[in-house]
């Protein structure tokens, strides 16, 4: 996709979002069209970017994408606070430890399941993301913190805050996540189509135990450990299988 149709399309569905989210507080709002329409094609240009640059070491950028989600995160509760959506509404709540064993175990099977599908498949991953992929002990230490600060980080802020303040605007909890899951699978662009994808469909996974418990704690959980699992096992397979 050209620029041009690309901040046309940006434009657009910035100016519909804002207009369907009217029954959000106004902080709320703003944040939610920032989160669904801006977003994602900046991801998108972003990744169509990634493949003609020199990227930085794998080092600077764990420290970049941690850094960025925190900062992400501060931004959506700091939205949160000022527009009266406390903890327990963004899904920090605490749930019975068996089901929070159950939903996490069965989250992370499916997840690690998808990567699984997605090498009996014999998708192709995206160079970018073969080069994300830590190589050396100090960098699967720092990938470590990634996986926990995207856990903690995007369940945050694309299911506990997005689901609900979408669902707000469009009055329909499974429609907003699966509008929540596509917008997490665009903000994964980097990671190609097939790795987009696979993104979105664990979104509306870990949407799931939201929406049955009013809770994000497993999803937090099982997200951390499916990266885990993909960043240390799964992905270099992947990665080594294509060539990349």
């Amino acid at each position: 996709m050209r620029r041009t149709p690309l901040i046309a399309v940006a434009v657009v569905t910035t100016l519909l979002v804002y207009v369907i989210a009217r029954g959000l507080p106004g902080a709320a709002r703003i944040w939610t069209t920032i989160l669904v329409a801006v977003l994602p094609p900046l991801s998108v240009a972003q990744a169509r970017a990634l493949a003609h640059i020199e990227l930085p070491s794998r080092m600077a950028l764990y420290i970049q994408t941690m850094v960025s989600l925190w900062l992400l995160a501060a931004a959506t509760a700091a939205v949160g606070f000022v527009s009266d959506i406390g903890p327990r509404e963004l899904g920090l709540l605490a749930i019975p430890l068996a089901p929070t064993l159950v939903w996490t175990g069965a989250l992370t099977l499916g997840g690690i399941g998808l990567m699984l599908i997605a090498h009996r498949l014999g998708v192709r991953e995206s160079p970018t993301l073969a080069r994300l992929l830590p190589r050396t002990s100090a960098e699967r230490l720092a990938f470590l913190g990634v996986s926990v600060t995207a856990g903690v980080c995007e369940e945050l802020v694309f299911r506990g805050f997005l689901v609900p303040a979408i669902t707000v605007a469009v009055g329909a909890p499974v429609v907003a996540a699966v509008i929540a899951a596509a917008v997490f699978g665009l903000l994964h662009a980097y990671q190609g189509f097939s790795g987009a994808l696979r993104a979105a469909l664990l979104g509306a996974m870990l949407s799931v135990v939201l929406l049955a418990t009013g809770s994000i704690v497993p999803a937090i959980l099982a997200h951390t450990m499916i990266d885990v699992v993909g960043g240390y096992w799964i992905g270099p397979r992947l990665v080594r299988r294509n060539g990349a």
